[in-house]
């Protein structure tokens, strides 16, 4: 078999297991690019939501690591401890 159309195949099958989408549809929400910052070109990943399952949308690398970091924050409660921090004074070394 033809590894290219392997690929495509296997890609097909992720999005429709994984997200529940099409090809047509994975590539028209690529169009639009990042929905955080707007970068089209290099890595884009499918943004989902991990206790639903509904994807939100396509996010590029750096947006998608910001919001899973945020999300963890969140959930962790580490807000008002990430602000003390960064109001005290810096350390001279």
């Amino acid at each position: 078999m033809n590894p290219e159309k392997t690929k495509l195949s296997n890609k097909k099958a992720k999005l429709k297991t994984k997200y529940g989408l099409t090809i047509t549809e994975h590539k028209a929400l690529i169009a639009n690019g990042c929905v955080l910052c707007g970068k089209k070109k290099g890595r884009l990943c499918v943004d989902h939501n991990h206790d639903t399952g509904k994807v939100r949308g396509i996010l590029c690398c750096g947006c998608n690591t910001m919001l899973g970091s945020y999300e963890k924050i969140e959930r962790l409660g580490l807000w008002e401890a990430i602000e003390e921090y960064l109001d005290e004074p810096q350390r001279e070394g």
